[in-house]
């Protein structure tokens, strides 16, 4: 395979997995409404990290580290679920309205390693990322550091490019709501992080069903029976 269409199949990737709305769509959102667009850019992009260091898992050989996140899925999902309960219920206590624009390095620091680590422990990036990368087609290339560099950037320039066009959307909210209109955007941001993470923890206890067991299962029958 060539590399410009292994750098169009990685961004067509990261664009993918990026797009459904989630927990760090709803932070993005609202971080891009209360702070202003500097603070949506920041969460994107550490989204949008943690999407490449899963392309590169990917890309250098699903069999070496996909296998062993999917089969230690639960960790991860609980791990994930109990983070994004702790910070929606911490945006739904919140009695301020968020800081204005102006952010220091600590704090956006702070936005870029919360969206990081949301997105890195989402049992689903896990998945999604197992399951189309074996959907369109792309080969073992373990043994070409290149090509696996060459996947990675365009997986990590098609989840910028898709946070990007989100925040600077979102952005443009920014300064048009009052204080009181913010702090309930915030609650309900926080409401819906948080039922996000709720339901990973219920799937987890097997008392709601997401899904993603059945994904999981067929993810692991298929690299059974895949070529080495």
């Amino acid at each position: 395979m060539d590399v410009t269409t292994l750098f169009w199949k990685g961004l067509f990737v990261g664009v993918v997995i990026a797009a459904p709305v989630g927990p760090v769509a709803v932070m993005c959102i609202h971080r891009a409404i209360a702070q202003g667009k500097l603070a949506g850019y920041v969460s994107g992009l550490g989204a949008a990290l943690a999407d490449a260091i899963y392309g590169a898992i990917a890309a250098f050989g699903i069999g070496f580290l996909m296998a062993p996140l999917i089969d230690h899925n639960d960790w991860v999902r609980g791990g994930g679920g109990a983070m994004l309960c702790l910070i929606g219920l911490r945006a739904m206590l919140a009695r301020r309205t968020p800081a204005p624009a102006t952010r220091d390095r600590e704090k956006l620091l702070s936005d870029f390693i919360s969206a990081f680590f949301v997105t890195l422990t989402n049992p689903t990036t896990v998945i999604s990322f197992a399951a189309i990368f074996a959907a369109i087609n792309i080969p073992h290339i373990a043994d070409h550091p290149r090509l696996g560099v060459v996947l990675t950037v365009g997986v990590l320039a098609g989840a910028s490019a898709w946070w990007f066009a989100l925040t600077t959307v979102a952005a443009l909210f920014h300064g048009r709501v009052t204080d009181r209109g913010m702090l309930w955007i915030g609650r309900i941001s926080g409401a819906v992080i948080f039922a996000f993470g709720a339901l990973l923890l219920l799937s987890l206890l097997g008392i709601v069903d997401l899904g993603l067991d059945d994904m999981e299962r067929a993810i692991q029958e298929r690299n059974s029976v895949a070529p080495r």
